[in-house]
């Protein structure tokens, strides 16, 4: 099993680590997402449709601040780093949130028996990974450009970095060669290597037909930042006759290009999805791209959008800048031309539409340089390679989940490995549970959902049962991927959750209901007999029911405590080899 960490997952312009994980999963590899922070919105790209491999958000921030309580041990080990770090690079780096970013998942991590993981960007993310590196976990990272020249902040943390790696991965010659400069270690120990980030090529539209005579449909792809030259572009469109600009994509840079582009022909189109990026591929007759080097020195190393305008089969016009002649070859595939100069660009333009033959010709030749040196399925064996080898750690999957609304360290800490405990409060913020809801929305799903709120009552407040709706589709998933079958509410508070879990995922539930449970009785009378099975020890409940039925196995005759049925505060507390007889029984 192979973890991929993100500082956010997914982020709409890093499509070639989608592509890269789906390569993964074809080859037969396992796969799991850590993402250190919530995405910024709940838009899902299509494509993240296909990618099995479960996602790990961390929990809200407040359960963040309190983590190290849960883990002390690792917490302990953590701990000579933190301060190690902080002496070295200063508060600014923020040692501390890593390793408790690292605490988050390590656990988790563990139990999915991950042996080895994966960062793409040398960021705080590769700087949590150190983290995890001192919990045991091998790790390598992928580096860019912009991520350890600027970015980082530090060429020190950088080193440290690639000294603790399996292995350096360098997305172009032109990054290896800066990685090799600035981390000689790394490079005399044979650490840096160089995989070009690939794409699929069976997945973009056949090659456009021949431009109209005089008329050029351009299209350009990336965010509206300063380092991807689009003012170059639009001023370079504005000198070719005939010549139409589609522009995709959003940023920081919005207002100032809206402007520039105010009466030319420009169209801005912001965010698209990738289906819709296609149709525009299959409908343009040249793509252009002018990347620079940015006020902060930023620089875009090898844009995949280049890669897939050539899979496309067009043409390509790009600067002679870093990484772009390592995909570009001039005068073959596409043509290339200096950087921030307009008149170079245009002029390039006009031959792609005075001369529509060569240009078809220039798309074939491009579609066949990413078949060969860019195949994404190339890459990721390439990759694979890199990971750390030996057998990984393969826990067997817990034999239920236990749902808490609530999760103290001594309740954890008491459960057996068979049984995995998740708490309400350990799940990620809205964002993430919404953009499992937007799916259900896709999928026609929420009729479904609607049903089974009917079937509630109104005795449960709507507000209470679509958070726990929203909960239940996002943990659906995951359990899945784990092959956990079961599920088991803790009490009262979980019960509508495990309830969920059964009708909408198909697990097999188990409930156990405390004295003076917090949900009404008339729903737990209603719903109970969904599950298969439940202990009662509240009498009313169990009078209702039947005390046969619903015996209280577990002896929770005295009132469960508020947030934990092994809280030391309260007696009795659950004899948990009773209640793991009693689970393995029903």
């Amino acid at each position: 099993m192979i973890a991929y960490l993100y500082s956010r997952y997914p982020v709409v312009s890093q499509t070639f680590c989608d592509s890269e994980m789906l390569a993964l999963e074809r080859a037969g590899e396992g796969l799991v997402v850590a993402s250190l922070n919530s995405p910024p919105d709940s838009f899902r790209h299509e494509r993240l449709d296909a990618l099995q491999a479960e996602v790990l958000y961390p929990p809200a921030s407040p359960a963040i601040k309190e983590i190290h309580k849960a883990f002390p041990e690792d917490w302990e080990k953590l701990r000579p780093l933190i301060e190690e770090h902080d002496v070295n690079y200063g508060a600014s780096f923020k040692a501390e949130t890593r390793a408790r970013n690292a605490l988050a998942f390590a656990d988790r991590l563990r139990q999915r028996g991950v042996r080895h993981i994966h960062v793409h960007f040398a960021n705080r993310a590769t700087h949590t990974a150190l983290f995890l590196h001192a919990l045991g976990f091998p790790f390598s990272f992928t580096a860019h450009a912009k991520d350890f020249l600027v970015d980082l902040g530090s060429h020190d943390l950088l080193r440290e970095m690639a000294e603790k790696a399996v292995k350096v991965i360098a997305v172009s010659d032109f990054s290896r060669a800066q990685l090799a400069e600035l981390c000689p270690q790394a490079e005399t120990a044979g650490k840096i290597a160089r995989v070009y980030n690939g794409i699929d090529p069976s997945s973009f539209p056949e090659p456009i037909p021949p431009a109209t005579p005089g008329k050029l449909r351009i299209l350009s792809i990336g965010r509206l930042v300063d380092f991807k030259g689009f003012p170059t572009l639009i001023n370079a469109v504005a000198q070719v006759p005939g010549a139409e600009l589609t522009l995709v994509g959003e940023g920081p840079q919005r207002s100032e290009i809206e402007a520039l582009a105010a009466g030319k022909n420009v169209t801005l189109l912001g965010s698209q999805s990738q289906d819709q990026i296609r149709q525009l591929l299959a409908t343009s007759h040249v793509f252009a791209l002018a990347c620079t080097t940015g006020a902060d020195g930023g620089t875009d190393i090898l844009p995949t959008v280049i890669l897939e305008a050539m899979a496309a089969g067009l043409p390509v016009i790009a600067t002679d800048f870093v990484g772009n002649p390592e995909m570009v070859a001039d005068g073959e595939t596409g043509f290339l031309v200096p950087t921030e100069d307009p008149a170079a660009l245009a002029a390039a333009l006009q031959k792609i539409a005075t001369d529509p033959e060569r240009a078809i010709a220039m798309g074939a030749a491009g579609k066949k340089r990413v078949a060969e040196t860019f195949a994404i399925d190339r890459a990721a064996t390439e990759l694979l390679g890199h990971f750390a080898a030996g057998p990984p750690h393969q826990p067997a999957p817990p034999a239920c989940v236990y749902l808490l609304d609530g999760l103290p360290a001594e309740e954890a800490a008491a459960l057996p490995d068979s049984i995995s405990p998740i708490s309400t409060t350990s799940l990620p913020d809205g964002t993430v549970l919404e953009a499992s809801w937007r799916r259900a929305l896709a999928r026609s799903e929420i009729s479904k959902i609607d049903a089974l709120r009917a079937q509630v009552g109104n005795a449960v407040s709507g507000e209470a049962f679509y958070r726990d709706a929203r909960r239940a589709l996002y943990l659906a998933h995951g359990l899945k991927a784990r092959r956990i079958t079961r599920v088991h509410a803790a009490r009262s508070d979980t019960f509508i959750l495990a309830w969920l879990l059964a009708k909408l995922g198909g697990f097999r539930a188990s409930f156990t209901c405390e004295r003076s449970p917090i949900l009404p009785r008339s729903v737990m009378q209603k719903l109970a007999p969904d599950f298969a099975a439940g202990s009662i020890a509240d009498a009313r409940l169990a009078e209702r029911l039947g005390k046969e039925k619903y015996p209280d196995a577990l002896g929770l005759e005295t009132p469960a405590p508020k947030r934990g049925l092994f809280s030391k505060k309260t007696a009795p507390t659950l004899d948990i080899t009773t209640w793991k007889e009693w689970l393995a029984s029903v």
